[in-house]
C-alpha cells in the first residue's frame, strides 16, 4: 500500500540515499516514476521515467533517464536534476548529448508517494 507524503506540504522529502520506488505528481500533470537502486559496489543510482501531457514536451515519455539530483524532491517546489544517461537509441538522446549538460526540472510537485 503506498504511503503518501502530505500534499499540503511536508518538509520531509523522500530519502533518495536509500533504495526504493516513488511516484511523483507535478502541477502540470506530469507523473514521474522514481527508482533508487544500489549497485553491487554500494553506489546509489537514481532513474526517473516521466509521463507528461503533450503540451509539456512528451518526447521523453516512458524513456528512463539516469539522473543526479541537484535538489531533493519536495511538495510545492520544482525538482532539479542533471541527466547522466539516456537510452542512446532514442532520437532525442543525440540532441541532449550535443547540448552540453542536460537538465531536467519538474513543475512544482503536488504529491509524492513511496510505493512498497
Amino acid at each position: 500500500m503506498p504511503s503518501e507524503i502530505d500534499p499540503a506540504g511536508s518538509d520531509q522529502p523522500p530519502d533518495l540515499d536509500e533504495p526504493g520506488v516513488w511516484f511523483v505528481e507535478t502541477a502540470s500533470g506530469t507523473r514521474v516514476l522514481v527508482l533508487v537502486a544500489c549497485t553491487p559496489t554500494g553506489e546509489h543510482i537514481t532513474v526517473v521515467t516521466r509521463f507528461t501531457p503533450s503540451s509539456h514536451g512528451s518526447a521523453l515519455n516512458g524513456v528512463p533517464m539516469t539522473v543526479k539530483c541537484v535538489t531533493d524532491p519536495r511538495v510545492g517546489e520544482r525538482w532539479h536534476m542533471i541527466v547522466l544517461a539516456l537510452d542512446p537509441k532514442h532520437e532525442i538522446a543525440q540532441q541532449i548529448a550535443e547540448g552540453g549538460v542536460p537538465a531536467y526540472v519538474t513543475t512544482p510537485i503536488v504529491s509524492i508517494r513511496r510505493l512498497e
